[in-house]
């Protein structure tokens, strides 16, 4: 078993978001991986296991209090790991739910092929809003495959300087898995800003996560007219994250940076 310590979507201004990483010959019991996640104390751990001969590998993801169905910062380190250790410029992982994501290096940043998503209306009198006493929301919409809402601002400066109240959030609905809030960017060269916060797996607020660019990338698209965009998380760590609207599917790429390999 090999163990790594991967900081994703950094940049020269983000520290990004940890992983941990293990890759594996074969899957442990589940109370393993689960106590081997408790024990990296990070917000996500992934496994890996490899097999001599198999193209598409196998991926499992891991949270302090149990198992995510996919995670796109851990495939991510991932998919940088494998290709430095297997000498490939492409590598298909496949989720515990049979999601199959094709991971490409281009130079010095990895791209993971994700699903495009749409999304759809969120009830305005639903508890989750109410106790979020935003001044600017724009727009509110919802998307059922990643159990997120989506909350867009009219002001970038009111995105950065929001604190939840992370209790209340967990008790205001039972449906949600993540809060997500964005709003056009107020940094040169950065075309719209993001953080998210999931309590209800765990995670108080992710440093930098991937996967709700499966919604945002279409999202922001339809607004900019633009197919290729960069996006900054404005966490305390902050990440910056390269997204491609391919019209059937959306590339979300940002570069690693390994801290430790045992």
């Amino acid at each position: 078993m090999n163990e790594y310590l991967i900081d994703t979507f950094i940049s020269r201004k983000a520290q990004g978001s940890p992983v941990k990483l293990f890759v594996l010959p074969y899957w442990p019991e589940y109370s393993t991986l689960q106590k081997l996640s408790k024990e990296a104390d990070i917000p996500v751990t992934a496994f890996v296991k490899t097999e001599a001969g198999v193209e598409s590998l196998q991926i499992r993801y891991f949270t302090n209090t149990g198992e995510l169905p996919a995670c796109g910062h851990a495939t991510l380190a991932a998919a940088g790991i494998i290709a430095e250790l297997y000498k490939k410029s492409a590598v298909d992982f496949i989720t515990v739910e049979h999601l199959t994501i094709r991971c490409v290096r281009d130079n010095e940043k990895v791209f993971m092929t994700y699903p495009r998503y749409e999304s759809s209306s969120y009830p305005s009198e639903n508890n989750l809003l109410a106790i979020l006493k935003l001044s600017s929301v724009r727009a509110v919409f919802f998307n059922t495959n990643l159990e997120t809402v989506f909350v867009e601002l009219n002001k970038p400066e009111e995105l950065r300087s929001f604190v939840p109240d992370l209790d209340q959030l967990k008790s205001s609905v039972s449906d949600v898995k993540e809060l997500v809030l964005t709003s056009a960017s107020d940094i040169t060269g950065v075309d719209f800003l993001l953080r998210s916060f999931c309590p209800w797996i765990g995670i108080d607020e992710d440093p930098v996560t991937g996967s709700v660019h499966s919604v945002l990338t279409p999202f922001w698209t339809a607004k900019t007219g633009k197919t290729d965009l960069i996006a900054w998380q404005a966490s305390a760590a902050g990440g910056e994250v390269f997204v491609r609207d391919m019209e059937n599917y959306v590339e979300i790429g940002g570069r690693i940076r390994v801290l430790k390999a045992d």
